[in-house]
């Protein structure tokens, strides 16, 4: 009797290349495939490496961080010393800048399939955009004028939301989900900034309609991506409700009468990014692929 799993998987892949082939799928890009030569012949994860640059810049231990939240154990750790937050982001910006990293060829390898002209990323490198402007405008990306990609940011503070007509433009969008490098806190770095950015996502005023739209009505293609385990991501919301709750409780006995604002601690440091409110319940996009 034949196993019903490898029909499964050939339909899987089948499925996938039509709705490719019908511009019905847009891509998530996230971390995992960006990687930079580790100097011993191998590749190393670019955010572990900038994890270890960043430490060195502030004097940091970093010896035991290597899993996928090392740039925010490295932040935690600095913040512990009694640093400021408002001093990493430039630094990041800084290293970044230094290793200059070379576009991965799997990047390039996305950006010449010309059926996807929306990408959404996690990250906020620039490196998908570089990949898109390499592999589709080659030889003019640098030109006065020149076509270029569209590449756009979400934050808190600058709610850019994806344009109308993107998905039906000749030039691709890149959209940085959880904001790009900056010299200012405008991008993710740490688990707290990414629930901060979520949960301006589900705002009235913040919220990405036209994206969001995009996203629930395709079928998304994640690559490279990862997520907090269940109990990792059920500790960050029961911290930040709790929050919520005191923060509460102290507005009502504040004599300023001002609007309260909560704040939410790190696990491991005091690291105290504004909440904002959400008024609107959640939307999830639908997932076609993983």
């Amino acid at each position: 009797m034949l196993s019903p799993a490898p029909v499964a998987q050939e339909f899987f892949w089948d499925d996938l290349l039509e709705y490719i082939g019908e511009r019905r799928v847009i891509p998530i890009i996230g971390a995992e495939l960006l990687t930079v030569p580790d100097g011993a012949g191998g590749e190393a994860p670019l955010m572990r490496v900038l994890a270890q640059k960043l430490a060195e810049r502030l004097r940091v231990s970093a010896d035991d961080c290597t899993g996928d939240d090392a740039l925010h154990q490295v932040v935690c750790r600095h913040l512990q010393r009694g640093g400021r937050r408002e001093e990493v982001y430039p630094r990041i910006r800084t290293l970044l800048k230094e290793l200059a990293p070379a576009v991965p060829p799997i990047l390039r390898d996305l950006a010449r399939i010309r059926h996807f002209n929306v990408f959404v990323t996690t990250t906020f490198d620039s490196l998908l955009a570089h990949a898109l402007d390499e592999e589709r405008f080659p030889g003019s990306s640098t030109a006065p004028g020149a076509p270029r990609t569209v590449s756009l940011a979400y934050s808190p503070n600058n709610t850019t939301d994806l344009p109308p007509d993107a998905r039906r433009s000749d030039t691709p969008t890149v959209f940085h989900l959880l904001g790009r490098l900056s010299a200012s806190p405008d991008y993710v770095i740490t688990e707290e900034d990414t629930l901060e950015f979520f949960t301006a996502m589900q705002s009235e005023s913040k919220r990405p309609n036209v994206l969001l739209d995009e996203l629930k009505s395709s079928h998304l293609l994640l690559i490279g991506n990862t997520f907090p385990t269940g109990s990792r991501a059920s500790s960050s919301a029961s911290r930040r409700a709790a929050a919520s709750r005191s923060s509460a409780r102290n507005s009502r006995s504040s004599p300023t009468g001002g609007r309260a604002t909560s704040r939410a601690s790190c696990s491991s440091c005091k690291i105290s990014p504004t909440a904002r409110s959400s008024s609107s319940r959640a939307t999830p996009p639908n997932s076609c692929a993983s």
